[in-house]
């Protein structure tokens, strides 16, 4: 602004009637501004320098306000100033100034004076006006006799000021509130004889002397809470409420004569008058902290008496009672005479120290904070019926009965630090128990706190056990640290809905169902327990980390529902059935030391990927039943494989579990990503255990003995197949593995029937140690070229029938061929049975491929044996009986 009047080339900014002018002077501004003398109503001078100059507030007759802001003037005010302006009310001079003799004289309308300090401030400058507000914003002192005697004033404010000297404030009659924040100290003789004075509030001043604050009969409110000594006689008759907190010494009572006295607050007085407040008829509220030691009679007219605090002293005998008495605080008391206690019937609020307490709180209705810090024993009954207590404190309470809080419905915080036992039956009325604190209890009875749903806080840092149930149901229990914990019992913590964290160190042993229903739990350690007990963190939505370090079994549903993503069991040898189940977030496993597995342990684990159990001997009955995205197994040790343990696992493609020695019933059933499977010990496979695998394409069982039925049935992909040492196959095995080409089963002796059936591009057959064919054929395959049956001694009727692509056969030790055998296998070119001994008719109807005829043991043959054949060469060394048709329909031929 300084800058913005510099650049106008204005030295001074005025308001006048709240319009703003600028100028070099007030003087000239006004002459500017238009207005006459009496239309100006407001000066203020809002910036830049300003001197008076010969101003002379009288000249304007209308004159309400004048004020100058800060930073604009300093200096000495005139005398001819402001005398004699009949119609100003309100004087602001933000600085700090110097008067001369009489500045206010002749101003009769004058109310309110604000100035920042005034150097040679004296009576003589204010003491003719009626000045109602008087201000000093920054005055430390107020010098001997600067304002006294000024009947009209009612408010006066001095911020700073830290001294009163003498003969000030007297006789300011209609001064209704004195309240100076940093005053420290008033001289005698001040501040007397102010009859209409109420409230008083002096934070800082230090002393009260004799001859200050005489004949002020009306103060209600005395707030004075750093004066250490009170001297001389003060008498406040209608006095209501006082503080005096740190007050040593007090000369005589000021309260003899305060019948109205309802609330008051003393501090450490070193000595108390017998009868200091006998006329206190109406005290309500009494707090001393005072060490001296209370005898006899020291309210004796005080029956309205509600609180009473006395934090320091040690011994309270009283002739008295007090029947409205709500509020009893003796937190050092020793010794008290208990009919002060137990005929307050009304008693709220009660904190003591005594060890011993004959009689009993029971039934006492508005009880609602106990605190009896040096009691030993509590007896049976002792709080029963409490109703509304809340809070209650036995910090050296040893002994309490188990029926003492019978009732206590309404109890919400304990803290019980000496006790090392409570019975199950404690706790069993308090319903809304909120805070527990018992640091020193070694032991949790069975149900201790079962139920308490309002239940948020536990401190019970040194039990070693904890009884089944104990917290069951403790719906908002948050957070609990049990690190001295050993054994925890059955469904300790079932239910706890909003339990986050439990902090254990030295568990060890934890029974079935303790953390059921834990729904808030994220996080656990339980870094020495050895079992993972029956449904122990059954439905733990939320637990999504479980360290399990020394875990080695793992019983039912230990783990199921819950939110764990990895774990790692290092030591871990079983886990039983349904472990895991509907873990749905669970996405890698690992227990290299696990032996043994249960059925469904990882049932409805969605989102499983890996598994690595290095150890593992079975994999028992559905273990990965229908899980979307499992892809990487890894078991080392494993031998067999049980039924629909890989049910439908669409994301599984590799499969090399080198030990395994038997695959259960529809063991990788529907498993149509599985491209690539290897058992190299594997003996033997049941029924339907690759049935739909859409995308096998290579298998390795070299050590393969059985195939139950439907093992392979429907893989598309497959194109070879080589079991060495496969020696059954039952029926339907290969059903619909439509690009099957090349099959070797070179050990094979039994297979049922159908087990090709649909294998339309079966190309090569290597039966190589089948010795009955007698249950299947392969009629009708299209696209069979080579088959090896070299221990066949016959081939039923119609077993080749139409096999168009068909051009060799292998069997050495075949004696029969039944008919219609070999119909319309028009690929083949020769035939070389060396053992063939009886050909049926039309065994090889219309194959007119055959040109060459080599069955060195057959006696008999005939037409009807190659009819419609084109055969250009017999050689029947042996042959006994030949049909001349035979020769006859087959020109040119050698026989």
């Amino acid at each position: 602004m300084i800058g913005f009047l510099l650049f106008f080339g204005y030295s001074l900014q005025v308001i006048l009637n709240d319009k703003l002018y600028e100028g070099e002077s007030l003087q000239s501004i006004i002459a500017d501004s238009g207005l006459s003398d009496n239309q100006i109503n407001k000066i203020i001078i809002n910036n830049g320098t300003f001197q008076f100059n010969g101003f002379q507030a009288s000249k304007y007759t209308n004159l309400d306000e004048f004020i100058i802001n800060e930073g604009c003037f300093e200096g000495t005010v005139d005398d001819f100033v402001f005398q004699n302006s009949q119609s100003l009310s309100k004087i602001t001079i933000l600085a700090d100034i110097t008067f001369q003799q009489q500045p206010f004289l002749g101003c009769t309308n004058l109310k309110v004076v604000e100035f920042n300090s005034i150097s040679n401030l004296s009576n003589n400058h204010i003491n003719e006006t009626k000045i109602e507000s008087f201000t000093l914003y920054n005055q430390e002192t107020l010098n001997n006799n600067s304002i006294t005697d000024i009947e009209s004033l009612k408010t006066i404010t001095l911020p700073k000021c830290k001294l009163i000297d003498s003969f000030n404030l007297n006789n300011c009659h209609n001064i209704i509130n004195i309240s100076f924040p940093s005053l420290q100290k008033v001289n005698k003789n001040s501040m007397n004889n102010l009859r209409s004075l109420l409230y008083v509030d002096l934070p800082e001043l230090q002393r009260i002397y004799d001859k200050t604050f005489q004949d002020c009969p009306r103060i209600k409110i005395f707030n004075a809470d750093k004066v250490t000594h009170c001297y001389g006689e003060h008498f406040f008759i209608d006095l209501v409420e006082a503080s005096f907190k740190e007050l040593f010494f007090m000369e005589s009572s000021p309260f003899l004569y305060s019948p109205d006295l309802e609330k008051i607050y003393l501090g450490p007085l070193i000595s108390i008058g017998s009868k200091w407040f006998d006329s206190c008829t109406n005290l309500k509220y009494m707090k001393l902290d005072t060490s001296k030691n209370i005898f006899g009679s020291f309210l004796p007219n005080s029956k309205n008496l509600e609180t009473l605090i006395m934090e320091n002293v040690k011994e309270f005998f009283l002739n008295e009672s007090y029947p409205k008495l709500t509020t009893l605080i003796l937190p050092k008391c020793e010794n008290i005479q208990e009919q002060l206690i137990t005929e307050a019937k009304n008693l709220s609020i009660l904190v003591i120290n005594i060890m011993k307490f004959s009689q009993k709180l029971q039934y006492f209705d508005n009880l609602k904070f106990v605190n009896m810090s040096n009691i030993r024993v509590i007896t049976d009954h002792f709080f029963s019926n409490c109703i509304n207590l809340r809070e209650l404190y036995l910090p050296m309470a040893e002994e309490i009965a188990a029926n003492s809080l019978n009732y206590c419905s309404n109890l919400t915080i304990v803290s019980f630090d000496s006790v090392d036992r409570v019975s199950t039956e404690l706790f069993h009325y308090c319903s809304l128990l909120d805070t527990v604190i018992l640091p020193n209890l070694r032991t949790m009875a069975y149900l201790t706190f079962f139920g308490k749903s309002y239940l948020k806080t536990v401190k019970i840092p040194l039990v070693t056990k904890i009884d089944r149930e104990c917290f069951k149901g403790c719906s908002l229990l948050e957070e609990i640290n049990l690190e001295a914990v050993q054994q925890l019992g059955a469904y300790a913590f079932e239910g706890c809905y909003s339990l986050k964290n439990i902090t254990f160190k030295d568990l060890g042993f934890v029974n079935e169902g303790a953390f059921i229903d834990c729904q808030s739990l994220e996080v656990i350690n339980l870094h020495k327990a050895e079992i993972a007990s029956k449904k122990i963190f059954y439905n733990c939505i939320k637990l999504r980390k479980i360290s399990f370090n020394y875990c080695k079994q793992v019983k039912p549903l230990a783990f199921a529902n819950t939110n764990i993503t990895h774990l790692t069991l290092f030591d871990c040898e079983t886990i039983s059935e349904y472990a895991f189940q509907n873990c749905k977030n669970l996405k890698t496993f690992t227990g290299n030391k696990v032996r043994s597995i249960g059925e469904f342990a990882f049932d409805n684990c969605l989102s499983l990927e890996k598994v690595f159990m290095f150890s593992l001997e079975k994999v028992p009955s559905y273990l990965f039943f229908d899980n979307p995205f499992i892809s990487v197994l890894r078991f080392d040790n494993l031998t067999e494989i049980c039924d629909y343990s890989f049910f439908s696992c669409k994301n599984l493609k590799k499969i090399d579990i080198p030990n395994v020695i038997k695959i259960g019933i529809s063991a990788f059933e529907s498993c149509t990503s599985l491209e690539e499977i290897s058992f190299d010990k594997l003996t033997s496979i049941d029924n339907n255990a690759f049935k739909n695998c859409h995308s096998l394409s290579s298998i390795s069982m070299n050590s393969l003995r059985s195939l139950d039925k439907n093992s392979f049935n429907d893989l598309p992909k497959l194109t070879s197949l080589q079991l060495s040492n496969l020696t059954e196959i039952k029926l339907n095995c290969f059903v619909n593995c439509s690009n099957l080409e090349k099959i070797v089963f070179s050990s094979l002796t039994n297979m049922n029937e159908n087990v090709f059936r649909s294998c339309s591009k079966l190309v090569f057959v290597n039966f190589n140690s089948l010795t009955d064919i007698s249950s299947f054929d392969f009629s009708n395959h299209k696209s069979l070229k080579h088959i090896i049956l070299n221990n066949i001694l016959e081939i039923p009727k119609n077993f080749f029938f139409n096999c168009p692509s068909l051009k060799m056969i292998v069997a050495n030790k075949l004696i029969k061929i039944e008919d219609y055998s070999f119909a319309f296998c028009n690929q083949i070119e020769g035939i070389n049975f060396p053992s063939l001994e009886y050909l049926s008719e039309n065994s090889f109807y219309k194959v007119s491929s055959i040109k060459t005829v080599l069955l060195p043991k057959i006696k008999t043959i005939t037409f009807n044996q190659f009819s419609e054949c084109q055969i250009k060469s017999f050689v029947l060394p042996s042959c006994e009986v030949i049909d001349l048709k035979l020769l006859t329909s087959h020109f040119n031929r050698k026989c």
